[in-house]
């Protein structure tokens, strides 16, 4: 389902950011996890521990379980593109939508990070100055 959702997104989107999926071991009792991270910022997180599900972060209150597919229909509803997953559609949409936002914010992030050392040096003299209790002297006191 992951990988799915994950090549769905690639082929969608692969112009203007890199995908990934990194699975979950659940076997053995151990708990279902999905999450989906844009940036670095948990954007979906949804955890099923001994048949429980939860859902610590959500974009909103649609999102109750994963996008699926048409796999998992008995645990998460109709999927995406599936007759009743219409749901699954409108959370997909969301989802690209949020990811399309954060690209658009990347060049200012990275214009930010271009100015910032630019800025940093403009101010490195004045302090430097300040650290060594140089004073100023004015041109007109330089000789006299």
């Amino acid at each position: 389902m992951s990988e799915k959702l994950k090549d769905k997104l690639t082929t969608e989107l692969a112009d203007i950011v890199d995908v990934g999926c990194i699975p979950v071991d659940s076997s053995e009792g151990k708990p279902k996890v999905y999450k989906i991270e844009i940036a670095g910022n948990m954007f979906f997180d949804w955890v099923m521990a001994d048949g429980k599900p939860d859902v610590n972060k959500a974009p909103g209150d649609a999102w109750k379980t994963p996008l699926n597919f048409e796999t998992h229909k008995e645990y998460f509803g109709p999927g995406m593109g599936e007759e009743g997953g219409e749901a699954k559609d409108k959370m997909y949409a969301e989802l690209v939508d949020a990811i399309k936002a954060k690209a658009a914010e990347a060049p200012k992030e990275e214009a930010k990070a271009e100015e910032a050392p630019k800025k940093a040096a403009e101010e490195k003299p004045a302090e430097k100055k300040e650290a060594m209790g140089t004073p100023e002297v004015p041109p007109e006191a330089v000789g006299a």
